[in-house]
């Protein structure tokens, strides 16, 4: 009987070892290249690369717009979470001490170096917890302004990870989604998170984004790198890098035909086209074209992220998708015309009936459109107040709350104005063309439509409509200044250009 047992037992451990041999020999022999791609992909550790924004021309070729060098401050990621990574947190710690003590750490007991190493970890947290304070005071920011930067940047990360994590997963399902789960469910997974999706936890990766600084002050200037220069080593994960921001080399000028850049809302994400793509899709803390061109280009002037697999410990190569630059855009604007009207607007000078300056360099709130007739092209969009597209960010407040001059609003597309005093001039010249009216023929204007010595209401001057009862007269246009006749004719009594200076309406009526 035992010797029954015995011959049983020892058929089903050769069994068991014949399996597992076999199961060796498929693994190391028959699928040994199948393996070695899966152990490859393992220890891919993902790392984007930033692209680069198209540049913006004016029909003759001169530049409106483009990416420029400049010096970012940059905080390690894993300071940013909240709360910081604890294992980097203690090595800084370990750092901070043995840069402090040198040889003398190493003869500490274990004991000493524990409470050395605990106190130390508290003040790297307490010293994180005031970067960001200096960090808004160095930028002129509130301190709420750099959390939802923080926050942007972690969320963005979080993203990362998330495409990482679908594409392991779908590498192993071996088909692009799960059955169960519809597409608007993965979208939603990867740019809010939740748990409406498959279990992916065993396929978590780690991307280099997690490991490496992120930009919390972008385009700093001379005297804000000085300052957080002289304190960097008291700011845990701080430190100042070469980037690039979008730079105007015509500041003001062509502000609003422009338009700007800010980064991305929720609603950017959800709406994005290219959600699915990882390399091209919008993440958390991007910038996106807001207004003017910089938005009605978007989709040309944004270009596509790069891709660097490296081996994970390693700086080896695994895989490389080169960034691609956005494409650059060209304008029928031509910077140097919309450059001179501006002017105009910003000091003109105010003349009489007689030609006689009466203010000089007044700044006028207004528009102006100028079309080449041969081929309906617009050559100058100008809309003034205008403002430094350069400086919106630290100037965006103040230029908001600017109600009387509105400098951000674009007159030349955003003014709904009625379009009556357009069609003056064709009436005026019509009228001249004809004889039915000299050049410098006058016409007395009382403020109203008379016709056979009846007084109407209706078609009254814009004078008389905003101004009687404010004034002792509305006749003869005394505002601003009163009307002072020339060529013979007597005060009060307008001329074709007189008119078209003061938008009379009865004249044209």
């Amino acid at each position: 009987m035992f010797e029954r047992r015995l011959k049983i037992l020892l058929v089903l451990v050769a069994t068991i070892v014949l399996v597992l041999l076999g199961r060796a020999a498929q693994v190391q022999i028959v699928q040994r290249d199948y393996w070695n791609k899966q152990a490859a992909e393992a220890l891919k550790r993902p790392h984007t690369v930033p692209t680069v924004r198209g540049d913006v021309y004016d029909y003759k070729g001169r530049l409106l717009a483009t990416d420029k060098p400049c010096i970012d401050a940059c905080v390690d990621y894993r300071a940013l979470t909240t709360p910081p990574d604890k294992d980097w947190v203690r090595d800084r710690a370990v750092e901070r001490l043995k840069a402090r003590l040198g040889d003398d750490w190493g003869k500490l007991s274990s004991r000493q170096r524990a409470d050395m190493r605990k106190a130390e970890t508290d003040a790297v947290l307490a010293d994180i917890d005031r970067m960001w304070a200096r960090l808004a005071d160095a930028s002129k920011r509130r301190v709420e302004d750099i959390k939802d930067t923080r926050e942007a940047i972690v969320h963005h990360v979080q993203m990362l990870r998330r495409y990482a994590w679908y594409a392991a997963y779908a590498q192993a399902m071996d088909k692009e989604t799960d059955t169960n789960v519809e597409t608007t469910q993965w979208k939603k997974w990867l740019t809010e998170g939740g748990s409406d999706a498959p279990p992916v936890d065993k396929f978590e990766v780690t991307v280099s984004e997690q490991l490496e600084p992120h930009v919390i002050l972008h385009a700093v200037d001379n005297a804000t790198q000085n300052e957080l220069g002289r304190d960097i080593e008291h700011f845990p994960g701080l430190m100042l890098r070469p980037g690039t921001h979008r730079y105007y080399p015509y500041a003001d000028v062509g502000c609003h035909l422009l338009g700007n850049l800010a980064r991305v809302k929720l609603e950017d994400l959800k709406s994005d086209p290219n959600s699915q793509d990882p390399l091209r899709a919008y993440m958390p803390n991007d910038l996106i074209g807001r207004t003017g061109i910089e938005a009605l280009c978007e989709p040309s002037l944004r270009g596509s992220r790069g891709r660097v697999d490296k081996a994970l410990g390693d700086e080896a190569v695994l895989g490389n998708t080169p960034a691609v630059q956005g494409r650059d855009v060209r304008l029928t604007i031509d910077i140097e015309l919309q450059q001179q009207i501006q002017t105009v607007f910003a000091a003109a000078n105010l003349r009489d009936s007689r030609g006689q300056v009466f203010e000089e360099n007044a700044v006028l709130h207004g528009a102006a459109v100028v079309i080449d007739v041969n081929t309906n092209e617009i050559r100058a969009l100008v809309s003034y107040p205008t403002y430094d597209l350069n400086r919106l960010d630290e100037a965006y407040t103040q230029l908001r709350d600017d109600q009387l001059n509105d400098p951000m609003r674009n007159r030349a597309t955003m003014s709904q104005l009625e379009p009556g005093s357009t069609i003056k001039p064709f009436c005026g010249l019509a009228a001249i063309s004809q004889g039915v009216l000299g050049v410098n023929e006058g016409i007395e204007c009382t403020g109203y439509l008379v016709l056979d010595g009846h007084k109407y209401q209706y078609g009254r001057c814009w004078v008389a409509s905003k101004f009687e009862g404010k004034i002792p007269s509305v006749a003869h246009h005394p505002i601003p200044i009163a009307h002072v006749g020339h060529d013979g004719n007597m005060d009060g009594y307008l001329t074709y250009s007189d008119a078209l200076e003061r938008s009379c309406n009865n004249f044209f009526e």
